[in-house]
């Protein structure tokens, strides 16, 4: 009995993935996808469950419901930005001007009423009418910020090609600086300034480690005219981490008894039948500043049916996601432990010093956000694929599926100068994709196009695991 032609009935859910690859010009490129379904996984990210320093190692034990993994989620926070002022200490404009320092007495700073919509009932308002090349100057301690990032909001009442300010750090000798570009004279504005990418002003080279002044500039008046800044913050290099996997084994391990040595680590992570064969002990992951949710596409294991030498996990172990530091601090979110509905009952989050020392679990409904993504049979149901420019006349394309055993049992689509972009939906004849099987893409790119990068997605039909929300698969 079947749902969809040749679908068997018990194929009842549906998903898909994507990735976009960049075009060497004029050659031939390959593209390979395989297929992500997500098994295990604890997608609450409510909950800091622990921080990965320089003598702290954080995981998370699951038991894996598929002998390969092909991908994760994590839910992280690095670098976080510290406030660097909100305004909302000053007692009145006085204590305001204090800190910050006008060049012209005349016109000085002043509390504003006007504030963006994310909390707070203060800000900083500076009349655009002033002298041009006035400035209001906060003078700090001497601070570090190389590879800092600046964020704040602002508000003019007049567009950019009325009024225009800047905002520059001093090391007291010398000053760097970066144009405030608004877009809409109406509304506030997040703006991210990156305090690398900052011109010198004039001759000097501003030394970034001894940051002494920090302020904005007025370079380009106009009558009745201000501006407003709120919610300043300084955000340091984000850094990087690693990511570990690891078998414990069929029994799972006790927190207080087991370490990760107690284990075996799986040494072959990446995709053998696609990134040239080439596996790792670990993945390093570069980390972009505040908190955010990664997806890990090079955290593999086990996929490469086709390789002989591909290493499979065993289903049923209890595996450990491990995350070591590297050079910064990270702060790793879960799911809320007080909720009446435990989402995942096959694992629970952990801390260890290293290898060698026994794991502390974190309690029995501690666990990190994490999602497992995993190959598995399927039928191929729509196709979507799209380029960023217009294919050239001499440009052709072939795509098909190729089996775990590399047989290609059928030509899914073959054309010369392909469409720019292609929605296609299977109904009548449905792709069976088999188990380590992968979607492949071969474009011969005309060195004379404009396409520079091409987004494929696959969508497909699969069979989900008994009870694979709870991690409770037996």
């Amino acid at each position: 009995m079947s749902t969809l032609g040749a679908i068997p009935s018990t194929y009842i859910h549906q998903t898909s993935n994507s990735k976009s690859f960049f075009i060497q010009k004029g050659q031939l490129n390959h593209y390979r996808l395989r297929p992500e379904i997500l098994n295990e996984h604890v997608e609450s990210s409510r909950e800091a469950q622990a921080v990965v320093d320089s003598s702290t190692v954080v995981g998370q034990v699951f038991r894996a419901s598929q002998d390969n993994i092909n991908g994760i989620n994590l839910t992280l926070e690095s670098a976080a930005g510290s406030s660097f002022d909100n305004f909302e200490s000053y007692a009145n404009d006085a204590a305001l001007q204090a800190v910050w320092v006008e060049t012209d007495a005349n016109d000085k700073a002043t509390i504003g009423s006007e504030v963006p919509t994310d909390g707070g009932s203060q800000s900083m308002c500076m009349p655009a009418d002033a002298t041009v090349g006035d400035e209001w100057v906060n003078t700090i301690t001497a601070t570090d910020y190389e590879g800092y990032t600046f964020n704040f909001s602002f508000y003019q009442n007049r567009d950019y090609n009325q009024v225009k300010f800047s905002i520059f750090v001093g090391d007291g000798t010398s000053t760097k600086s970066q144009s405030i570009v608004i877009q809409d004279s109406s509304a506030w504005e997040p703006l991210t300034i990156n305090i690398d990418d900052m011109t010198e002003d004039g001759g000097g080279a501003t030394d970034m480690t001894n940051i002494t002044k920090i302020g904005f500039r007025l370079d380009d008046r106009r009558n009745s005219s201000v501006a407003y800044v709120d919610n300043i913050t300084a955000t340091p290099p984000p850094g990087s981490i690693s990511v570990e996997l690891w078998d414990m084994g069929s029994e799972k391990p006790v927190g207080g008894v087991n370490s990760l040595d107690d284990g075996t680590q799986y040494t072959e992570l990446g995709d053998r039948g696609i990134n040239s064969g080439a596996v790792a002990s670990s993945v390093t992951l570069a980390l972009i500043g505040g908190k955010r949710e990664y997806h890990l596409e090079s955290f593999v294991a086990g996929v490469a049916l086709e390789i002989p030498g591909n290493t499979l996990l065993v289903t049923g172990n209890y595996y450990a996601i491990v995350i070591k530091y590297i050079d910064t601090d990270v702060t790793v979110y879960g799911g809320n432990s007080t909720f009446l509905r435990q989402y995942y009952s096959s694992g629970y989050a952990f801390t260890t010093p290293n290898d060698s020392t026994a794991i502390t679990a974190l309690g029995e409904f501690n666990h990190l956000q994490f999602q497992i993504f995993s190959t598995q049979d399927c039928y191929l149901n729509t196709l979507v694929k799209s380029y960023d420019g217009t294919p050239g006349t001499n440009s052709t394309e072939i795509v098909n599926i190729e089996n775990k055993d590399m047989h290609i049992p059928g030509m899914v689509l073959g054309t010369h100068k392909p469409k720019s972009s292609i929605i296609a939906e299977f109904k009548d004849r449905v792709f069976h994709f088999p188990k380590g099987g992968k979607f492949e893409v071969n474009h011969n790119d005309d060195v004379t196009d404009d396409t520079t990068q091409i987004t494929i997605i696959i969508g497909y039909i699969f069979e989900p695991q008994p009870n694979y929300i709870h991690g409770d698969f037996e």
